[in-house]
């Protein structure tokens, strides 16, 4: 199972429009779980991982993109990384 973790502010005006993209790609993943931060109560992960902005999202505690992508490169990323993954596996 794979975590993506989108930080988001909850004051930001855009941020359900980004939310329900990032929901509507992780529906595509059956073994990725989302979980949804809120940034000004989790400042701590951010101070430890130097990000200075948000949104932002992890996978698997790795940052793979500050900002929120467009639908299209937030769903290459994931495929891109997760079937890496299962590449590697199956090499091994």
């Amino acid at each position: 199972m794979h975590v993506l973790e989108l930080f988001c502010d909850p004051y930001c005006p855009c941020r359900s429009n980004k939310v329900d993209l990032v929901r509507n790609i992780v529906r595509q993943f059956p073994d990725l779980e989302l979980r949804e931060m809120n940034a000004l109560e989790n400042m701590h992960r951010l101070t430890d991982l130097g990000i200075k902005m948000f949104p932002f999202l992890l996978l698997d505690g790795e940052i793979i993109k500050v900002g929120v992508p467009e639908e299209k490169e937030l769903f290459n990323i994931l495929s891109y990384r997760i079937k890496k993954e299962i590449n590697d596996e199956i090499k091994n």
